[in-house]
Parts: structure tokens; sequence; C-alpha cells
């Protein structure tokens, strides 16, 4: 009869540590499923990293930003995708020499951008906005600026 309880205790015991190490393993994939990256590389030289709390999309490093060319409302590769529609500020880093093909289009919700003296040129559509109207967008811009080269539509819908 003792041995009874044992097997029944060591199997219910067995039982309950398998439910639980399951439950804890939904739980820890669920939280990874939805855990969005902050941070990550953005092209060869540059990285970008988004502040949750104030909404503000910064890219750093060297160089020219790659060309994002094929976003459009429903596909879009940018490493910062999941942002696009919260974010209101973007903040282009000293070193940052181009703004590629895109790179901020369909981003309607920012009001504030940020483009440091090293910028010489903004590609087209690089803050293409579609056809609805949107926040003002106000281009803070060094005043010691070496931009030379805006491509068409880069700045479509800047005013409205």
């Amino acid at each position: 009869m003792n041995m009874n309880r044992i097997i029944l205790f060591f199997s219910t015991s067995r039982t309950a540590l398998i439910l639980l190490l399951a439950t804890l393993l939904t739980a820890t994939a669920a939280q990874t499923a939805g855990a969005q990256d902050t941070s990550g590389s953005f092209g060869t030289n540059a990285t970008w990293s988004y502040d949750t709390s104030t909404k503000t999309l910064t890219i750093s490093g060297t160089g020219t930003l790659t060309d994002y060319a094929s976003v459009n409302l429903s596909t879009d590769n940018r490493p910062f995708a999941s942002y696009k529609g919260e974010c209101t500020t973007i903040v282009i880093g000293e070193g940052i020499t181009s703004i590629g093909v895109s790179d901020f289009s369909f981003m309607n919700s920012v009001t504030s951008v940020s483009i440091p003296a090293s910028v010489t040129s903004i590609s087209e559509y690089a803050f293409y906005r579609g056809a609805s109207s949107h926040p003002a967008i106000t281009f803070t811009i060094a005043n010691s600026s070496q931009l030379t080269s805006i491509g068409s539509c880069a700045r479509n819908h800047w005013d409205r």
C-alpha cells in the first residue's frame, strides 16, 4: 500500500513538472515572438535605435543609407518597420552622407526630422507620405549643411 502511494506521488509529481515546464516554455516563446527589436543594423555602416518612450528613431553611422525602393503600404522590409505608424521623430546622426530611396517613406506620424551637416543628398521618396493628409514635418538642417541634392518626391506632402 505504501508503495502504491509512492508510485502515485511520483507519477503525479512528474506530470505536474512536465505541465509546469510546458507552461514556462510556452510563455517564454510567446514573449519572444511578441518582442520587437528596438535597435539593429541599417545597411552596411549604419545602425538604428528606437526609443519607445519618446517615439524617436535615431540613425547612426557613416556613409550612404541602404535604399528601400520596394517599400509601400503593404510591403515593408526596413528593420524598423514595426514602428513606422507611431514614430514621431527621426534623428539622422552626423557621419551619414546620403539618405536612401524610400528610407523613411510612409512614416506618416513623423512631425520632426533632424538632418546633420554631413548629409549631402536625399534620394527620391525618402520621406514620401502618400496621398492622404498627414501632420506637417519640421525639418531641422544643420547650419553648416552640405546638402546639395534632393530627389523627386523626396519631400512629397511635407506641407500638409
